[in-house]
């Protein structure tokens, strides 16, 4: 009885343990369908975005300790290991969570994809994805201890090949072992990288190491059936340079734009197009195909950003104008606008003149001289009173010789408005 109940516990503890596993990785990987068995991994959705195509930005980089690094497929101690990283070797980082950083090697994970789905190509030691949305897995299995890396693969992507699990097998019916593509990210513990050191140019050594892991790179043809170019060579001395370059330039094109700079990423992406014009086949094309990619997306999504902006500036501009605008009618009184003159009318006699003149005065200032040809109005009732005027203007102002006899303007009035008063006004 008590050997059967601690076998019960062991299974127990076992289960509990893979079910740990797979909601981890289902929380990676939210929003994706469930994971398929080899024979169901077929595209279902023919336009999602293979990993290839995927448009990193390097947040950092980092290098893996003198002990060196273990990449796995999941931020998780208990995660398969996709990559034994060198002492010193160099990660690219886009993310972070939970001590665990999500990174890009420079040549790619080794990971196993079903043969299904995969075809044979012409180049030496590559195979060609013939479907959407296939999963890349740490092992050649679609069990639950194989949780496959986020990004997926799509029609027309290149893999270079590392190996087969069996061999015997038609290549339809096997695991392929394979390097991925540009862009596709795995999880290293934080605790087993270090930053680079001060002064290091993060984007060039990364350039560097790219072209590096491209030159280095000797695999094993999955399909020795595979057709075989008789007259194949090493890619040159100037393709690996013009990569390099490339490489560099849209480095330096991402550190213009982060430090708030215009970028030229259409500059970079020539020089990619250089790498394809020399050499239309190999790894250096394969990446130089994929940087071309990425060189569009950063241009549509920097003008995008840059539109957005503008638009943004118009509108904080036209806000300003109308906040203004508020301000200063806020300050403006009841009456301005609604008067020609406003202003207390006094009567006032000029010498030598027998018949009186009536000003309007305001802020001891004459602002205007009233008369009403209509003789709807008895200005001689007004004087003393604040009055608001609205009438035809008969001359401008007339500057005398002495304060006393400088008039301003002459206002025939056709309206009046008592606004305030020191007399009697029946």
């Amino acid at each position: 009885m008590n050997k059967h109940i601690a076998a019960a516990r062991r299974y127990s503890i076992s289960s509990l343990a893979t079910l740990a596993l797979a909601t981890l990785a289902l929380a990676q990987t939210a929003g994706q369908t469930p994971l398929p068995t080899p024979k169901t991994q077929a595209a279902s959705n023919p336009a999602a975005k293979p990993a290839a195509q995927e448009a990193p930005k390097f947040l950092r980089y980092v290098r893996a300790l003198d002990g060196g690094a273990k990449v796995r497929n999941i931020y998780d101690a208990q995660g398969v290991v996709v990559l034994e990283v060198p002492p010193q070797g160099l990660l690219a980082v886009h993310g972070e969570r939970s001590g665990w950083l999500e990174v890009e090697a420079p040549g790619g994970f080794s990971v196993w994809v079903f043969g299904e789905y995969l075809v044979p190509t012409a180049d030496i030691g590559a195979l060609q994805v013939k479907g959407n949305d296939v999963r890349m897995r740490p092992l050649p299995s679609s069990g639950p201890e194989s949780l496959p890396l986020r990004q997926l693969l799509g029609s027309g992507d290149k893999l270079r090949t590392i190996g087969r699990k069996d061999a015997s097998k038609p290549l339809a019916e096997d695991w392929v072992n394979v390097w991925s593509p540009p862009g596709t990210h795995a999880w290293v513990a934080a605790t087993e990288t270090r930053a680079l050191a001060g002064g290091d140019d993060g984007s060039a050594l990364w350039a560097a190491a790219v072209v590096d892991a491209r030159q280095g790179s000797t695999r094993e043809a999955v399909a020795p059936s595979a057709a075989k170019k008789t007259d194949d060579k090493p890619e040159t001395k100037e393709v690996t340079t013009a990569l390099a370059d490339a490489e560099a330039a849209l480095a330096h094109e991402r550190k213009v734009e982060e430090q708030g700079g215009v970028p030229n990423y259409a500059s970079a992406r020539e020089g990619y197009e250089r790498v394809l014009a020399a050499a239309p086949a190999g790894s250096s094309a394969d990446v130089a195909r994929d940087r071309i990619g990425l060189c569009k997306a950063y241009e549509e999504a920097y003008s995008l950003r840059n539109t957005l902006q503008q638009q943004r500036s118009a509108l904080e501009a036209t806000l300003k104008k109308r906040d203004a605008d508020m301000a200063r009618a806020a300050k403006r009184g009841v009456f301005d606008g609604r008067y020609d003159v406003r202003g207390w009318v006094e009567k006032r006699m000029l010498p030598g003149d027998d018949i009186p003149i009536y000003m309007v005065r305001w802020a001891g200032d004459q602002t205007a001289e009233v008369v009403c040809t209509s003789g709807r109005y008895d200005l001689a009732l007004f004087v003393d009173y604040e009055i608001g005027v609205n009438g035809r203007e008969l001359r401008g102002p007339i500057s005398g010789p002495t304060a006393a006899l400088t008039r301003p303007r002459e206002l025939d009035i056709s309206r009046v408005e008592v606004i305030s008063g020191r007399g009697n006004l029946h």
